[in-house]
């Protein structure tokens, strides 16, 4: 699970929730399935992913702020109803070993399902769709990537729906 910030991107500045599962393709190849993606208003951002990857992403309200060392992502779904709450004091450099996710070229894999043609109700796609990110990392003086580790919390917030059922 993720809050990023990107300021500066192809489509634009935006903030994205992910969530990440770790898979092995057929091939051997290890990557993160990502059953969803929420994204702020930013529609550029929204249809680049999901349109052209397959990226399973929706639209949402993403706040991130950094107090003192701590960094609070939040997702709410609609505006006001918060669906979950990332805290994290990163306060150590993360190891070369435990950086998978965060590497500069990453696979992830992700389900697109195309509707059949409503006329004919035929032609129905559902898809297996790998796609790899080639990101810039920030570097120290050294040239070493800038990526921190510590202490992190994650909370749902929003309780399960229980509807009572009548007969």
């Amino acid at each position: 699970m993720g809050v990023a910030s990107y300021r500066s991107s192809t489509v634009g500045p935006y903030l994205e929730c992910y969530s990440g599962i770790q898979v092995r393709d057929p091939d051997g190849e290890t990557g993160y399935y990502i059953p969803y993606i929420y994204v702020t208003v930013n529609d550029a951002a929204l249809a680049s992913g999901r349109e052209v990857l397959g990226a399973p992403k929706k639209l949402a309200h993403i706040r991130l702020i950094r107090e003192g060392g701590l960094i609070q992502g939040t997702l709410e779904r609609p505006k006001g109803k918060r669906l979950l709450t990332l805290t994290a004091q990163p306060d150590e450099r993360m190891s070369s070993d435990s950086r998978q996710m965060y590497s500069a070229r990453t696979n992830f894999y992700s389900v697109r399902q195309l509707p059949p043609i409503i006329e004919s109700g035929k032609g129905e796609v559902t898809q297996l769709v790998k796609w790899c990110t080639d990101r810039t990392l920030r570097r120290d003086e050294r040239g070493e990537e800038v990526l921190f580790t510590g202490p992190t919390s994650l909370t749902y917030d929003s309780p399960r729906l229980s509807i009572p059922c009548t007969t």
